[in-house]
């Protein structure tokens, strides 16, 4: 079986997750160019979206200060850890809920 070290990892491997940010990265754009949120030639945001993008998550550090379940020793080695976002997707879910809930309220104060 092979070792799951992360130096062990083809250079393959490497391009193949850059090259996800960077699709990540122009599709984010894209979104953006077509909600009217960004410029056409906006060379600065375009590279700011593709480097952004690479960096999305939380982490596990952090998350298992609040919710340690939610966290798990990684695979690759028990010193380092892993969030589980299966369990972290419906907390999010519910905390949607409970903002839109708030925002229905105040806009029926409002108007």
């Amino acid at each position: 079986m092979p070792e799951k070290d992360p130096t062990s990892y083809s250079f393959l491997t490497y391009v193949w997750v850059f090259g996800l940010a960077i699709l990540g990265g122009v599709v984010s754009f894209m979104r953006k160019l077509q909600d009217g949120h960004a410029k056409v030639f906006n060379l600065v945001e375009f590279f700011g979206e593709i480097v952004t993008s690479a960096f999305a998550g939380v982490i596990a550090q952090q998350v298992q200060a609040v919710m340690p379940e939610i966290v798990a020793p990684a695979p690759i080695d028990e010193k380092y850890l892993t969030v589980r976002y299966e369990r972290l997707a419906p907390l999010f879910i519910e905390a949607i809920k409970e903002l839109s809930a708030e925002v229905k309220a105040l806009k029926a104060k409002v108007g």
